[in-house]
This record gives C-alpha cells, sequence and structure tokens, in this order.
C-alpha cells in the first residue's frame, strides 16, 4: 500500500531582514534567506538547501549548502542517498560527506517493531487472559490458548520500567511475573538487525584536502538480553582506518552499552605506545526505578591516550601537515562523562532533575591535560495556574574559571476571559558577573488565521535596560512577522517571512507549512471547503489544496471539516480516505465527493393531492433518492432535481416529475416549493 506520489516541485523558504541604529549614529543592515527545493520524480526525490545573507561589513554571500538524491529501497528496509550526506553518528562520530549512503530506515518499520522492547514469553494452562503493564498502564492485552505464547510486537516502551504480565487462567487463578525493560541507544529487538553504508568525500570547508572516507556500520539482536554492533572506517588516502565492536545489554538491574574503539592512524612525531594506545572505550547505562520514579542514565566515555584520532581528527592533522604546520590537533577529550537523573515526587511536589559533563581534555604539549565540567541542578513544579522553576549551574572552563549561575522563572495567564489567554512571563538570572530580570507577556489568538503576539522588558546590573515587542501573523499561505528592541545604546527592527510552495500537474499552491512529507488534495466540488486538523488549510479555486503533513509508512486519514455547513448544503459520495506514503512523497488525492444544495419540496399529484407518507423517489437509475414524509413533504438535491423523478406511492401508483418543472426550485429552506407528480 506504499505510495510513492505523484511528480510535484517543492519550495520552502525563509526570509528575514532588520536593521540596527545606534547612539553614535552609526548603524548596520543585515538580510538573511534560504530555500529549500525537492523535485519528485517517481521514487525519487532530489533535493537542494541553499542560502543567501547580506550584510554592511561583508556584502553578498551566497552558499550552496546541500544538494542530494535519496529514495527508499524497499525490499532492504533501507533509504538510499547521493550527494551531500550526514553519517548517523551512532557508532561512529558524525561525519559530513559527499558520496553515497544505503542506510536501514527504522521508519518502514510497523509501529510495533520500531525501538526496543523485550520478548514476553509465558505459559497458560487453559485459555487465558495475558495483560502487559507497566507502571500501573496496560501496554498490551490478549486472550491466548493452553500452550507457550510469545508476544513480540510491543510497542517501544524503553524508559518506563520494567514490564509486569498477568496470565489469568479461565478458572480465575493468577499468576504474575517481571520482564526486564531498559534501554541504551544501539540495543534492538531480537532478530531485528539495522545496517549502514557510507562512501565519499569528506565535506569540510575547512580543509584543503578533502580525504575519501568509507564507513560500514552492523546491529544485531540476538536475544531480548544481546545485541551486537560493530563497524569499520578507512580512509586510504590518509592511512587511517579504524575498528570498534561492542554490546548493547538488557538486564533486572538496568541497560547497559560497552564498545572499544581502536584507530590506526601515525601523526608525524608520534611515538610508539603500547598495546592500549589509540582506543577509545564507551560505556553506557540506564535504568528507571518505577517504585521512586527514578530516571537516570550514565554515559562515559574514556580515550586512552592522545595518541587516538576519529577519522575527522586525523583529516585535519593531516591537512596541517601537507601544508607544512607543526603540531597536532588538541582540544579532543582524553576522558568524558555524562550523567543525568530526573526524580519525579508524590502529591503535587514537582519534580527536580540533576545532569552534569565532566571531561578532561589534551591540551598544550607533553599530553598535558585540563579540565571542564558543568553541572545543573533544576526543580519545576505549579499551583494552579502558576508553573514555576529553579535552576543552579556551575561551570568550569577549560581555562579554569568558575562561573555559577541561578535562573528563576514564573509562567501564568493573564487576565479572566475565556478562551486564548495571554502567558505572563518573568524570568531572573544571577551568576558572578552580572544579574538580569526579564518580564514577558506572549500569545495568540484565531484559529485559521493566527496573530501572535509579545512584548517585554529587562534590566541588567549593568545598567543596561532594554524593552521589546513582536507580532507575526500565520495565514494558510504565508506566515509573517515582525519585532522591534530598544535599550541604551539604540533600536533594531527586524521583519520575516516564510512559506512553501507547491507545482504539481493541477497548479501552483502555497500553504504557510509545507512538511517533507505532504498531501496534493484534488477535490474541485469542494471548493472552499476546509481540511481537518490544519487550520485555515482549504480547497482553493483552482479545487486543490495542501494538507502539509504525513507520517511516512503508516496509516493517514485524510478528512475535511464541514462544520462550516449551511443547513441547506450536504456532501455526497464522502468517504474515508486512508493514505500510505513514503519518505518525503507528496501525494495526489482526487476527492470524488460533492457538495449539493438541498430544498425541500411538497409532492402533489394533478388533483392537488398530497403524495402518501412513505412513497418512495427514484432517479432516472432506479436509485432510491428519498421518501415522502407528513404531508407530502420530501427533501431533494440540487442535482436530482435536474433530472426525471420517479414516485412510486404506497398504493401501488406511479407517476413521475418531468425536470423542465423543476427549474428555478426554492432557493432555501425557507421556501417550499409544490412540485406535481404527473401519471
Amino acid at each position: 500500500m506504499w505510495d510513492e506520489g505523484t511528480d510535484a516541485l517543492s519550495v520552502k523558504y525563509n526570509l528575514s531582514g532588520s536593521q540596527t541604529a545606534f547612539r553614535n549614529n552609526t548603524s548596520a543592515q543585515y538580510a538573511y534567506a534560504n530555500i529549500q527545493t525537492t523535485m519528485r520524480l517517481g521514487a525519487w526525490r532530489f533535493n537542494t538547501f541553499d542560502s543567501w545573507n547580506f550584510d554592511d561589513n561583508n556584502g553578498n554571500d551566497f552558499s550552496h549548502l546541500q544538494a542530494y538524491a535519496e529514495r527508499a529501497i524497499a525490499p532492504l528496509q533501507a533509504n538510499l542517498l547521493i550527494g551531500d550526506l550526514n553519517t548517523s553518528g551512532e557508532l561512529f562520530n558524525t561525519t559530513n560527506l559527499r558520496g553515497i549512503k544505503l542506510a536501514t530506515d527504522e521508519q518502514m518499520l510497523p509501529g510495533s517493531m520500531r525501538g526496543f522492547a523485550p520478548v514476553v514469553r509465558g505459559y497458560a494452562n487453559s485459555n487465558a487472559l495475558v495483560t502487559v503493564k507497566q507502571g500501573g498502564n496496560v501496554l498490551y492485552e490478549r486472550t491466548v490458548p493452553a500452550g507457550e505464547f510469545i508476544i513480540e510486537d510491543l510497542y517501544s516502551t524503553g524508559f518506563g520500567g520494567d514490564l509486569n504480565v498477568t496470565i489469568k487462567e479461565a478458572n480465575g487463578a493468577t499468576q504474575t511475573y517481571s520482564v526486564p525493560n531498559s534501554s541504551v541507544p544501539g540495543l534492538l529487538r531480537p532478530g531485528y538487525k539495522k545496517f549502514a553504508v557510507n562512501a565519499g568525500l569528506l565535506r569540510d570547508s575547512s580543509l584543503h584536502i578533502k580525504p575519501f572516507i568509507g564507513e560500514f556500520t552492523w546491529q544485531q539482536g540476538l536475544n531480548s538480553l544481546f545485541t551486537l554492533y560493530s563497524g569499520l572506517q578507512a580512509s586510504p588516502e590518509i592511512k587511517y582506518h579504524s575498528l570498534l565492536a561492542g554490546t548493547a545489554l538488557n538486564t533486572p538491574i538496568g541497560a547497559f552499552g560497552f564498545d572499544i574503539q581502536r584507530s590506526f592512524y601515525n601523526a608525524k612525531g608520534m611515538q610508539a605506545c603500547d598495546s592500549l594506545c589509540k582506543m577509545a572505550f564507551r560505556i553506557t547505562y540506564s535504568k528507571y526505578l518505577e517504585e521512586t520514579k527514578t530516571n537516570f542514565g550514565v554515559i562515559g566515555y574514556r580515550y586512552a591516550s592522545s595518541d587516538f584520532y576519529t577519522v575527522g581528527d586525523a583529516a585535519r592533522q593531516f591537512d596541517l601537515e601537507k601544508q607544512g604546520k607543526s603540531g597536532t590537533i588538541r582540544n579532543r577529550f582524553k576522558n568524558r562523562i555524562e550523567a543525568s537523573i530526573t526524580q519525579q515526587l508524590s502529591d503535587n511536589w514537582g519534580s527536580f532533575y540533576v545532569n552534569g559533563i565532566w571531561g578532561q581534555v589534551w591540551s598544550g604539549t607533553n599530553n598535558a591535560t585540563s579540565n571542564q565540567s558543568t553541572y545543573q541542578l533544576g526543580y519545576n513544579n505549579g499551583y494552579r495556574s502558576l508553573n514555576y522553576s529553579l535552576a543552579l549551574s556551575r561551570t568550569f572552563n577549560i581555562n579554569g574559571n568558575i562561573d555559577n549561575t541561578v535562573y528563576l522563572s514564573f509562567s501564568v495567564p493573564f487576565g479572566t476571559r475565556n478562551g486564548d489567554k495571554p502567558y505572563l512571563n518573568t524570568t531572573a538570572s544571577f551568576n558572578s558577573q552580572s544579574s538580569n530580570i526579564r518580564v514577558g507577556l506572549n500569545g495568540s489568538t484565531g484559529k485559521e488565521n493566527i496573530l501572535s503576539y509579545g512584548g517585554y522588558f529587562s534590566e541588567s546590573s549593568k545598567n543596561n535596560t532594554e524593552f521589546g515587542m513582536n507580532m507575526g501573523y500565520t495565514a494558510p499561505k504565508i506566515s509573517m512577522g515582525g519585532s522591534y528592541t530598544q535599550n541604551l545604546n539604540g533600536y533594531s527592527a527586524a521583519l520575516y517571512s516564510s512559506g512553501g510552495f507547491v507545482l504539481h500537474s493541477g497548479g501552483l499552491n502555497a500553504s504557510a507549512q509545507l512538511g517533507d512529507t505532504f498531501a496534493i488534495i484534488h477535490a474541485p466540488d469542494l471548493v472552499g471547503e476546509k481540511l481537518e486538523n490544519y487550520p485555515g488549510q482549504k480547497i482553493n479555486s483552482n479545487g486543490y489544496g495542501i494538507l502539509p503533513s504525513l507520517t511516512p509508512y503508516i496509516y493517514n486519514n485524510v478528512t475535511f471539516n464541514f462544520d462550516e455547513m449551511s443547513s441547506n448544503e450536504e456532501v455526497v459520495n464522502i468517504q474515508e480516505y486512508k493514505v500510505v506514503p513514503t519518505k518525503h512523497a507528496a501525494l495526489k488525492i482526487d476527492i470524488t465527493a460533492k457538495k449539493i444544495n438541498t430544498v425541500m419540496y411538497q409532492l402533489m399529484d394533478v388533483n392537488k393531492n398530497v403524495i402518501p407518507y412513505g412513497s418512495i423517489a427514484y432517479d432516472t437509475h432506479g436509485n432510491n433518492i428519498g421518501i415522502v414524509g407528513q404531508g407530502g413533504m420530501i427533501t431533494l438535491d440540487s442535482i436530482n432535481t435536474k433530472t426525471i423523478i420517479n414516485i412510486e406511492t404506497t398504493k401501488g401508483n406511479r407517476c413521475s416529475i418531468a425536470p423542465a418543472e423543476n427549474i428555478n426550485a426554492a432557493d432555501s429552506v425557507s421556501s417550499v416549493k409544490t412540485m406535481l407528480c404527473k401519471a
């Protein structure tokens, strides 16, 4: 059922410009634009991304940022990309290349097979009801026959805690047990595999030499406990290659991941080293404690020595040496630990979190190191309509300087009227250098054409008083707005606009929002009618409308909103449309429904006697088009009244109404026209 879509060209754009004037009578102008185009031809999508900016100092600068072609390879459940690409970064560091990529696309799997979830196994003694819960919520329930059962299609629930399984037998007996369930990056379902092949020239504008790089990764889920993964990187030009191997485990005490990467690269002046040099170790851990509602994870990296190089490090070092410059690439982590804890408190006491990053960086010469770290502690809660948060942070930078900061914020609805209410936001921050307080009001109104607005006032301990305002307007076909800021040094004013266009076989349509996957709705008989769930999107005068966003590889429902249709209008042949687009497709959906006017008539025979209650009206094809009510009243549409109408009365008599007699029929429900039925 996958639909590759129709041939179409889509264009998405962002425009902005600003002017700043200073008190010393100087000024600065700045303008920026970016445009993303996608040409869809069959299963292929050809993409480009370009930008342009202008400022007083540098003038015009046009940049061609990215261009690539892609398509789905369904038998491999993979996506093929040719051109400018980025590697995934799941196992090795993300690398920008210009070449080719073939990689598993997890979106092609059904939702019940995406992400990690363990296999649930059990044994029933009779026809039994099996219920799988997590945190008190039912995730899965089904009746199984006597014998062993296996549940393999649970939706991903990696960070919600262990699974509780209950088997209720036909005689009422129950048995309950737990299945470990935690997840770290790289953990896959049993039997599922992922691969990626990347090859191309390194895309880095700072380098004079852009070497060819190849990368291959493979991940395989063995069972609910083990996932194995490995990878290879190579660049013959700079004589670099790297090997990686690791495993991810789902255990009762949490999910673990461990891998080792060994690089093979010899920079000039590199000293001989022992068996553990040129290696990087990575450990990951994650666990959710349902009893205390605590979610924590730790990610630790340790680079064994300064001789370990990623492929990006090696390329920069090689480029440095080819230019005859001495030294080595520095500011690379020797050790790095990331940790986070989130705690949900009970009885409306809110939640708090703790996270931090500590790293030891190679710097200077003689393998010297320096430390840098950031730690944060925060608390969030609300009381009725008031939301508030408090955060503390401490940063140690590479130079040994310490920066302590306190953040405090409040948010509360402003006003008492119903409907759209603006929010009053207050934020205060304090650190060793300065303190700042900011009060702002932000809101929006409208359903189809949305007007957003805001304003703020801020005061700093460094005598930097500032206020600003902004306003935005989003219509069905374009989004635009502006802002103004004033402080003691001058003012700044800015304007922006964004939107998109779709050129297709039926013409040109515009939309303020335009996703990567969308639909072109062709409904010539529903001009002016609105599409459901997308405010302001409707069928335009050319008979086409844009449904701005669809989700690839799953059912998407296409429906209309007829709430504002007048009482004498009716839609016929309407049906539920379900579509399954491929990634980045532009689907064309032909809607056969028609909008018609309905009018009430009183039917009489030639003797001015009303047609009996319960008589049936037929069109020329014998289709039932209505039943006569009390007093000979019947409701007919504007299409049927243009043809001969046949009446079969409850007494077995037949008569007909000629179309000529129905011309200039009643214009509204309030006026009832009498029609004569002749034998």
